[in-house]
């Protein structure tokens, strides 16, 4: 496996978007499903470091659609969103929570994630 590296904020990331779960009925962008963290887990986006142009990004969809089809033949890859490190990292709540990017290479050297973080080991928690 890939060593791990660290992803400057200036580095360029880019969600993938999929087909049908990102979309709605009229396949418009739902915003809300782009990052959903399930079960607390990270979510996937590709590092610009290893994919510098929209051709790269969009060969890496094309290739993740064409494994995922195996198990769900519904899904289709229809494009990407890009963003920064820095971008996602200054995301912050007013308690100073906000969020991680983290290369994570066991999927690929372009791989990394984007995981909540705490402020001050402090619970991430609904405001009633």
């Amino acid at each position: 496996m890939a060593p791990i590296e660290l992803i400057p904020d200036e580095d360029a990331i880019d969600r993938l978007i999929d087909f049908p779960r990102m979309y709605d009925g009229v396949k418009e962008l739902i915003w809300e499903n782009i990052f959903q963290f399930p079960r607390g887990e990270p979510e996937s986006v590709v590092g610009g470091k290893y994919a510098p142009s929209p051709e790269v990004v969009h060969c890496i969809g094309r290739e993740r659609e064409a494994m995922t089809r195996e198990r769900k033949p519904e899904m289709r890859y229809v494009g990407f969103i890009p963003s920064t490190a820095g971008q996602v990292r200054a995301i912050k709540t007013r308690r100073g929570h906000g969020f991680s990017v983290i290369h994570a290479p066991g999927e690929g050297i372009h791989h990394a994630e984007i995981f909540y973080a705490t402020a001050d080991e402090a619970p991430l928690t609904k405001k009633r």
